[in-house]
C-alpha cells in the first residue's frame, strides 16, 4: 500500500499540532518562523519524500486550508502584514486558529 498526499498532510498536521502545543522547540522538527506550507516542505525534504509525492502533498495542503477573505493565502491571519509579522516574530506556532485547524484536520 502506498502513502497518499492526504495521509502525509494529515500526519503533518498532527505532528505540527503536537510540536506547537509542546512548546515548539526551535528546529525540532519545525521552525517557528516558517508557515505551515514552509514547514511541510521542510519536513518532506528532511525525510527525502519522492518529489512527486512531495508536490502532491504540498498541493493537498494548499487546497485543504480553510477559505479566507485574503485570496485564500492567509486563512489564519488578517492579511499578509499580519502573516509576515508572525514569521518575523517567530510566532506562527502561537496562532490559535492555525493550531486548532491542524488538530481538527489531522484528527479526521
Amino acid at each position: 500500500m502506498s502513502i497518499t498526499a492526504e495521509a502525509v498532510v494529515r500526519d503533518f498536521c498532527l505532528e505540527y499540532h503536537t510540536w506547537a502545543t509542546d512548546g515548539a522547540p526551535a528546529g525540532q522538527p519545525f521552525y517557528r518562523s516558517f508557515s505551515l506550507c514552509e514547514n511541510l516542505r521542510h519536513l518532506l525534504t528532511l525525510h527525502q519524500f519522492p518529489k512527486d509525492l512531495a508536490a502532491s502533498a504540498d498541493a493537498w495542503l494548499l487546497q485543504a486550508l480553510p477559505v479566507s477573505p485574503w485570496r485564500d493565502s492567509f486563512p489564519f491571519n488578517n492579511g499578509i502584514h499580519d502573516w509576515l509579522a508572525e514569521g518575523y516574530q517567530e510566532v506562527h506556532h502561537l496562532n490559535k486558529k492555525r493550531i486548532a485547524w491542524c488538530k481538527e484536520y489531522g484528527n479526521v
